[in-house]
């Protein structure tokens, strides 16, 4: 298997968690047979984050993101990760629990919203609550791929890596693909004014797509979504 991770955040402030959390977590993986080859780091940006999230999934099978403890970065994550797997968001009770212990033990303060950002993950996430941390993690299995959100706090991190739940996510094995190209459903932009749907189809129709791929179009503020799946 190939994994890949993604470093989001200020890396003023966090390099150093990066570095070290970069190399736990390459450790674990490779635990459970799977060879890092890529990574990067980027603002805590969703349109960034996107980007560099839809090319991982197009040549790794695991993906991880280590967030930094910040409202923007974990924000920018799951809004990415929401979007691209079109998962409904969910706001897990226990971790605004955790949240607001951790919050009272130090001292650390906290509004209600940043409470909901930390606690945020997709509809039917494994989650990896974290009661010493803000950055609250959590997997998803999307067909043969893994997106994992894990905080890049390294104390944090190599608890998570000991949690019976994470283990778990390689009880399953896991198909990896050649390329990893085609292994989650994903949406591209086509951000042309005078595409109508019948040129969109003739330019799918020019493209070279694996067997049994469905292709999807639907007009949206002016832009053609293509959903491949």
């Amino acid at each position: 298997m190939k994994a890949e991770i993604i470093a989001v955040g200020d890396p003023a402030k966090n390099q150093s968690f990066f570095d070290i959390a970069r190399q736990i977590t390459s450790r674990e993986l490779s635990i459970h047979g799977a060879v890092t080859s890529d990574y990067t780091q980027t603002p805590a940006s969703g349109e960034q984050l996107y980007t560099v999230l839809s090319e991982a999934t197009r040549r790794s099978d695991i993906i991880v993101t280590l967030a930094a403890a910040e409202v923007q970065a974990v924000q920018a994550a799951t809004s990415v990760v929401c979007s691209g797997l079109e998962l409904p968001v969910k706001i897990r009770r226990d971790c605004i629990g955790f949240l607001t212990d951790y919050a009272a033990h130090t001292g650390h303060l906290l509004t209600q919203d940043e409470r909901s950002v930390f606690a945020a993950a997709p509809e039917g996430a494994v989650s990896f609550g974290a009661p010493d941390g803000l950055v609250q993690g959590y997997a998803v299995r999307a067909r043969r791929q893994m997106l994992l959100i894990l905080p890049a706090v390294p104390s944090q991190l190599s608890r998570i890596f000991h949690d019976p739940a994470f283990t778990a996510l390689f009880s399953v094995p896991m198909q990896p693909s050649a390329a990893s190209a085609e292994t989650v459903s994903r949406s591209i932009i086509l951000k042309a004014a005078q595409l109508s749907e019948t040129s969109v189809q003739e330019l799918l129709s020019q493209s070279a797509f694996p067997a049994g791929i469905r292709i999807d179009c639907s007009q949206e503020k002016g832009d053609w979504r293509i959903r491949l799946t």
